[in-house]
């Protein structure tokens, strides 16, 4: 069992409880909200903020059946979402994503994009990017679908 559990019962009941603690906290919607995670192996949230943690907040936390820990972050998620969604508009990037501990951008594009002056649009981004290559996208049909699954992601 991983994490010490006894069972894969007794972890589904600390990850719910942690799911249920984050979803308090994003809801909260707090300015400078950059992201949590919920690690079931260490039994707390762990919540990236930008600037001072509201009172409000932390009153909540206190207030939550899982441990909570605050750690700071270079930006909040308002900042990463909207430069991410202005590099995602360029055809060659592959994803962009925020991180979750609010220090950047993760960003995939093709190797060819790189070759082909991706660079120079990278060079454009306002936060710091960590950037891997993938091959380029295939377009899906009925031959090699797949399940849409969606990460835990709350545009505040």
């Amino acid at each position: 069992m991983p994490g010490g559990f006894a069972s894969w019962r007794e972890l589904f009941s600390v990850q719910d409880r942690l799911n249920a603690a984050a979803g308090e906290i994003t809801a909260a919607c707090g300015a400078g909200f950059a992201g949590v995670v919920a690690a079931p192996e260490d039994r707390k949230l762990t919540v990236y903020w930008k600037g001072r943690v509201p009172g409000s907040v932390r009153d909540l936390a206190r207030q939550l059946s899982v441990p909570v820990t605050f750690k700071p972050a270079r930006f909040h998620q308002r900042e990463m979402v909207a430069e991410a969604q202005r590099l995602a508009a360029d055809p060659r990037a592959v994803s962009v994503a925020a991180k979750v501990d609010g220090s950047g951008l993760a960003v995939t594009v093709t190797g060819k994009a790189l070759a082909s002056g991706k660079r120079d649009v990278l060079r454009t981004a306002r936060l710091p990017l960590s950037v891997s290559t993938a091959s380029s996208p295939t377009l899906l049909d009925r031959q090699n679908d797949f399940a849409p699954y969606w990460g835990g992601v709350n545009n505040c």
